[in-house]
């Protein structure tokens, strides 16, 4: 299964895991209170209608705002390098709270589809930014708060590129 972290193409408004404001560099706001009373037990369900836990894979269509070239949740922004780290300890948050909640995650992705700029929640990203974000940031940070379980995915977008962008991060 798979589940967004932070509003979709498929939400109805852009929106972030709780009340993100610029600058708080401990995510003091963070939620996922947007969750609890649909798609959390959504996830349950289908777990227990399956009888074991569900693989889920967490992906993001856009940082906050704030964190992004454009400031905007849709179009060609990127992650602003000077919130790499914040951005990785937001996975983080993510994965624990829904750990806490009885959901847990089996992987990430960096981003959903990494060179598509849209009219909805987009973020694009190049092989080498892929590339420093997990290495320097992502995976250290996982490491650090006990979820190296977690498998961390590149390039969740089409296969046409797949080669090309493997071979550019391994």
């Amino acid at each position: 299964g798979r589940v967004p972290i932070g509003s979709c193409d498929f939400s109805l408004d852009s929106w972030t895991c709780g009340d993100l404001l610029e600058g708080d560099s401990e995510l003091g706001g963070f939620s996922i209170d947007r969750y609890k009373d649909a798609i959390l037990p959504m996830m349950k369900d289908a777990a227990s209608l399956r009888g074991e836990p569900i693989r889920l894979m967490a992906s993001p269509w856009s940082p906050p705002p704030w964190m992004k070239s454009r400031r905007s949740f849709h179009g060609e922004g990127r992650l602003l390098p000077g919130y790499r780290s914040l951005w990785a300890k937001h996975f983080v948050r993510f994965v624990q709270e829904m750990v806490h909640a009885g959901v847990p995650i089996w992987a990430v992705s960096v981003q959903n589809e990494p060179e598509a700029a849209q009219v909805w929640e987009s973020c694009l990203y190049t092989a080498e930014e892929e590339l420093i974000f997990v290495r320097d940031h992502l995976g250290p940070a996982f490491h650090a708060a006990g979820l190296a379980y977690v498998k961390i995915l590149i390039w969740d977008h089409n296969r046409d590129g797949m080669l090309e962008r493997a071979a550019a991060i391994y």
